[in-house]
């Protein structure tokens, strides 16, 4: 790397590890949110859609962030170190698009969910819900793979001639 820390890339790299960091966090928050039914402080129906809403823009916002964070992190590896180019720009892409597919599919996930919930059941409802979890599935573990591509990215040498 470039001696100091002091360039828009390097700003760049800190501030997509500082958003990667948050969007786990707001993802572990949002899992711990789950758990509050169990708990007894949920009373009603109602109650268990709204806290299932709240949990959703939680973990909604902390996927996009980290979506957006690895983004950052490896498009800004890419212009510091271009020998890892190809493969920290291809995970930037594929992280970018899988954050904030999954964050939208997240959230038609609660949408579907809660139409099934407010007395509205049926087959239709219910295969669209399996198809919605299964391409915010996909779509999770594409960014899986694009992280490892991009962690391997990063092991490239630079060549000196």
């Amino acid at each position: 790397m470039p001696q100091g820390m002091g360039g828009p890339a390097q700003s760049r790299i800190f501030l997509g590890i500082l958003l990667a960091l948050i969007g786990v966090g707001l993802q572990a928050m949002g899992f711990v949110i789950s758990f509050l039914p169990a708990s007894g402080s949920v009373r009603t129906i109602n109650e268990f859609v709204a806290l299932m809403g709240i949990q959703t823009v939680i973990q909604a916002s902390g996927i996009a962030l980290l979506g957006f964070g690895l983004f950052l992190l490896f498009f800004s590896v890419a212009e510091v170190r271009p020998a890892t180019g190809p493969w920290t720009l291809g995970a930037a892409s594929v992280l970018l698009v899988t954050g904030l597919v999954t964050a939208l599919f997240r959230v038609l996930y609660f949408q579907t969910f809660s139409t099934l919930l407010s007395g509205n059941p049926s087959t239709e409802i219910a295969l669209r819900l399996g198809t919605i979890y299964a391409v915010e599935a996909a779509a999770g573990y594409a960014g899986l793979i694009g992280t490892i591509v991009g962690l391997f990215g990063l092991t490239r040498h630079s060549v000196s001639t």
